[in-house]
């Protein structure tokens, strides 16, 4: 079971306990909070259990609150204490383990988080990080084969993928509702695709939104729109092209399609003729039939 501690100051109770059981709460001492008053059934903590006449009796363990309002022992050091009988004292801590913890989520992270992750500066992640819950990281993030399990994905700052293989949003196989925002201070946000083979990078394309806008697709040598691997129109800097056999609609009406055949001009010398050839020339111009 995952371990999530709670942390509140100044609580300290008169204990009862005898042996390796759970322990039963007396009172607060003076100038302390109780734990029962700073804790809920089922919360986690650690605490420090300590005789008062035989402090050499001592423990530091990861606690649960039951539902009897007794707290359940698990020790650190892995043995439980054998208290025996007399005066003992229980506090809340923050022990040397949990310490150990944060210093190791900000070099290499190697095991999954098991809840929520929040990193105010720049955060890094070599290898795969399961985020139990949320992950908000309001500095740089920077990720290399990466899977976020489920959950959001939250960066007020510049997002670095440094992995053809990073995937974000939920496992295969696994139901799971996503999202993944960009927060910039000045409503901005950007998600550019970079790639270079020598020199200086190239910056090939963007998703880029806004208040008030939709989606830009940027690139020289153009964007493939596809529908489960098939292409449907190519996006390049002068013109949407539509695949062979596609078409524009409106409301389900085909209004585009492909070019129809060429039509001559009229050469009957009626009087509409000229009417007629000038529709003849915009439907070329349009492109709707050959020339």
């Amino acid at each position: 079971m995952t371990f999530t501690p709670k942390f509140v100051d100044l609580v300290r109770n008169i204990a009862v306990v005898e042996g390796a059981g759970p322990v039963t709460l007396g009172p607060a001492l003076s100038g302390f909070a109780s734990l029962a008053d700073a804790v809920d059934v089922d919360d986690q903590f650690y605490y420090c259990l300590q005789g008062v006449e035989k402090p050499i009796e001592r423990e530091i363990g990861r606690g649960t609150t039951q539902a009897d309002g007794r707290v359940a022992r698990v020790p650190i050091a892995g043995t439980p204490t054998d208290f025996s009988s007399g005066a003992k004292t229980i506090a809340l801590v923050a022990p040397a383990e949990w310490f150990e913890k944060i210093e190791a989520l900000s070099g290499e992270l190697d095991a999954p988080v098991p809840g929520a992750l929040k990193a105010r500066s720049a955060f890094e992640v070599e290898t795969t990080l399961g985020v139990g819950e949320d992950a908000a990281v309001l500095g740089d993030l920077t990720v290399s084969g990466t899977t976020f399990a489920k959950g959001n994905l939250t960066v007020g700052g510049a997002l670095n993928v440094t992995n053809p293989n990073t995937a974000f949003g939920p496992t295969s196989g696994i139901p799971s509702d996503c999202n993944f925002y960009i927060d910039n201070t000045n409503y901005n946000g950007f998600l550019n695709f970079r790639s270079w083979s020598a020199g200086a990078p190239q910056v090939d394309g963007w998703i880029r939104g806004r208040r008030g806008s939709g989606i830009e697709l940027s690139g020289t040598a153009g964007v493939a729109l596809l529908h489960d691997g098939t292409t449907i129109a190519n996006v390049t800097n002068s013109a949407l092209n539509l695949a062979a056999g596609k078409e524009i609609q409106v409301n389900g009406i085909k209004v585009v399609g492909a070019r129809q055949g060429a039509i001559a001009d009229d050469v009957s010398g009626a009087t509409n003729q000229v009417t007629v050839n000038s529709i003849l020339a915009a439907l070329r111009n349009h492109g709707l039939i050959a020339p």
